[in-house]
C-alpha cells in the first residue's frame, strides 16, 4: 500500500513545489514542500506512518481538551448559557 502511495505522492509534491514557485517566485517556499535531506542519507522518520499517527492523535487530544475547557469557560462566563443549563436541570427534576 505504501508503494502505491509513493507512486503518486512524490510527483504530486514536485508539481506542487513547482506550482508554488511559479505563483510566488519564492524558491525558499517551494523548497519547503520537498522532503528534508540529511547528511546521513534519507530520514527514516519522514512520513513514518506510526509517527504520523501518534502525532495526529496527540494533536486531536490537545484540541479536544482545549474545546472542552473553552466550553466550560463559556458556560461559566456567559450568564445566558448558565441560565439555560439551570432551566434544563430544573425541568429534569420536576
Amino acid at each position: 500500500m505504501i508503494e502505491s502511495f509513493g507512486l503518486w505522492y512524490t510527483p504530486a509534491v514536485f508539481v506542487l513545489a513547482i506550482g508554488s514557485y511559479i505563483v510566488t517566485r519564492d524558491i525558499e517556499l517551494a523548497l519547503t514542500l520537498l522532503a528534508p535531506e540529511s547528511t546521513a542519507g534519507p530520514r527514516v522518520t519522514f512520513l513514518h506512518a506510526p509517527l504520523l499517527a501518534a502525532t495526529l492523535t496527540v494533536l486531536a487530544a490537545v484540541f479536544l481538551v482545549g474545546d472542552l475547557l473553552a466550553g466550560i469557560a463559556a458556560r461559566v462566563a456567559d450568564p445566558r448559557l448558565r441560565a439555560a443549563t439551570e432551566q434544563a436541570e430544573d425541568s429534569a427534576y420536576a
